[in-house]
């Protein structure tokens, strides 16, 4: 862990970097060390700590496999979150159980997960 803050409007921000050195290529799947520097700073909510809506802050680290035609970077996933996801997974196994006996739109407000709830009416048009 980084540092840990709590923003103005309330969240608690915890700042981690990855100890993993390394990662698989994207493109021929071989183990490559962690050793082209990082990607862009991603934000994945998390569960709540304390009361307060808990955000992990991370740049992942990048790796570049000299095996492969062109020398491809690949930025590096963790296993505690999918690529692309706005949440960790604990987050989400923890919102499949709130969805039991609620809908989605009631776990979207008691959460703040707007988009959550948007995404859900785009898909139901």
């Amino acid at each position: 862990m980084l540092q840990t803050e709590i923003s103005a409007d309330g969240k608690l921000v915890i700042t981690v970097e990855s100890q993993v050195k390394t990662t698989k290529c994207g493109c021929c799947g071989q183990e490559i060390s962690c050793s082209y520097g990082h990607g862009q700073m991603i934000e994945l909510r998390h569960l709540w700590v304390l009361g307060l809506e808990t955000y992990i802050r991370l740049r992942p680290r990048r790796g570049q496999c000299k095996d492969c035609l062109y020398e491809p970077t690949t930025t590096q996933v963790l296993s505690w979150y999918e690529q692309r996801s706005p949440h960790t997974r604990a987050y989400d196994e923890y919102l499949l159980k709130q969805l039991v006996n609620s809908t989605i739109e009631d776990v979207s407000l008691k959460e703040n997960l707007a988009t959550m709830l948007s995404l859900v009416r785009s898909i139901g048009r």
